[in-house]
């Protein structure tokens, strides 16, 4: 049989209706959300993927036939840098083996190491792609639903605002040990992270610890600290949620079961401001967390999966 083969494509208005369709409704299923917030967030990932040029629209094409459609553009800047899929829309009777095969061959004609692709309950398409290679989760974005999920118990870790002093040392930190995490999880190298990390805590934080929406707190056990929390609290058309950025248990009280009670802790905030659901992200690398959340009742609702172009 004739190999699929990529074939250029412009944007007509059109296909970019249909991007943000299905990117539309892919937000509103993974992040709990409801339409217009949804819509908004679909219109920004679309333009920034445009506007930043260097992503590509392609046609998946048998002979003359098209059979699908997707997105492609390098996660870094480095030269074999990962290339992340989007919107991958292929017809049912296309094989996954032949849709992983074209995509591993532009690849390797672009100098990338790997494939990169978003996992979620309506890519199916995405879901028989990756079955068919040995593959590795890197990220996982999870949802606990507060409407839903009853209430955990009392946390024994009491939360403190951090002090000025606490934020610069966390801070400090910060920077290093996010960076560390992406490079540890396959996104890029450990350079790549340093200058990644710092671009997105400036975003994140431009007001340092007077940052609107952010919550910077110390965990405490009977006075002494165990632990931190960084916790956003955010509203959108559905009503306040809140989404966990780091928390961390500090080295000599490891074990214990603080990051459980970190966790209560932050539910317990989240509950307070009304929020329906909490989220967060855990690397792959990370099973013990992992573990914890799902025992919290998180879901997985995003997976970020590499498939090595080899």
């Amino acid at each position: 049989m004739t190999p699929l083969e990529l074939r250029p494509r412009d944007i007509d208005a059109s296909y970019r209706e249909e991007l943000l369709e299905r990117w539309t409704l892919t937000v509103m299923t993974s992040y709990d959300t409801t339409r217009d917030p949804a819509v908004d967030v679909a219109q920004a990932n679309l333009e920034r993927r445009l506007t930043a040029g260097v992503c590509e629209t392609f046609d998946l094409v048998r002979e003359r036939d098209v059979v699908g459609s997707c997105l492609l553009e390098p996660a870094s800047a480095a030269s074999d840098a990962p290339w992340m899929v989007s919107d991958l829309h292929v017809h049912d009777d296309v094989a996954a083996d032949d849709i992983v095969s074209a995509l591993i061959r532009f690849v390797q004609s672009r100098g990338g190491r790997a494939l990169q692709m978003s996992r979620t309950d309506l890519t199916d398409v995405v879901a028989r792609v990756i079955a068919t290679r040995p593959h590795e989760v890197n990220a996982t974005r999870m949802l606990c639903d507060l409407n839903t999920h009853p209430s955990g118990p009392a946390s024994d870790v009491e939360l403190t605002d951090m002090d000025e002093n606490e934020f610069a040392d966390f801070f400090a930190g910060e920077r290093e040990s996010y960076a560390r995490s992406i490079a540890d999880s396959g996104f890029a190298t450990y350079e790549e992270a340093l200058v990644e990390s710092e671009k997105q805590l400036g975003e994140l934080m431009p007001d340092g610890r007077e940052t609107k929406d952010q919550f910077f707190y110390v965990g405490r056990v009977r006075g002494q600290r165990v632990g931190m929390l960084w916790l956003c609290v955010t509203s959108d058309g559905g009503g306040p949620r809140a989404y966990v950025y780091n928390v961390e248990v500090d080295e000599p009280f490891r074990g214990r079961g603080h990051g459980r009670g970190l966790m209560l802790a932050a539910e317990h905030v989240a509950r307070a401001h009304g929020c329906r659901h909490i989220g967060l992200n855990v690397f792959g690398f990370n099973h013990v967390a992992r573990a914890l959340y799902e025992s919290l009742g998180y879901e997985a609702r995003i997976e970020l999966v590499t498939i090595p172009a080899t």
